[in-house]
Order: structure tokens, then sequence, then C-alpha cells
């Protein structure tokens, strides 16, 4: 079958719904741990291994690796949707969550 997402946009279906599962994911630790991440946001390097973990763990449903051009695509999507800020140096910056009260 072809993939007409991946025609028509440059991303996969599976490649977006891969993505679906590490924003939600996110978005369960930040209601998960949300004092702390409030407080100090998340390193970037320890999020992505940090989900990286629990996907090898089989803890974010179908995904069981996370690449790590998933992951930015995950943030940027996040970032878009006004859930995250990325602040600091481009290549690893440090994820604050938006007010969502």
């Amino acid at each position: 079958m072809i993939d007409m997402d991946l025609l028509t946009t440059g991303v996969s279906n599976s490649s977006k719904a891969r993505v679906k599962e590490i924003s939600e994911f996110i978005k369960s630790i930040h209601n998960d741990f949300k004092d702390k991440v409030n407080e100090h946001g998340i390193k970037y390097g320890n999020l992505y291994d940090f989900i990286k973990a629990k996907a090898s763990e089989g803890k974010l449903g179908d995904v069981q690796n996370v690449m790590e051009k998933e992951f930015l695509d995950t943030l940027m999507q996040l970032e878009n949707d006004g859930v995250i800020n990325l602040i600091g140096h481009r290549s690893a910056p440090t994820i604050r969550f938006c007010n969502t009260d």
C-alpha cells in the first residue's frame, strides 16, 4: 500500500503516530512530576534518555525505539502547540512546560 501522508506531507502515517505517542508520554511526565519540572525544566539529554529507556521497557505503547529525529519532531510539535518552550542552545535546550492551569 502507498502511504499517501508520506507523499503529500513528507511524513509517514506511522511516524505521525509515533510522534503522537511520544508527545502523550511527555505530557504524562509533566503531569506526574509537575512541581519539579515546572521549577527546573527538563534538560534535553535527560528527557531523551528517559524516553528511550521507557520505550525499550515497552512503556510507550507500540514505540519500542525512539530515534532522535522523532524526539526533535515531537518537541517542535509540542512547542508549536504551546505546550512547551525550548530555552537555551538549540542542540541541547532546556524544556519548560507552559502554564496549562
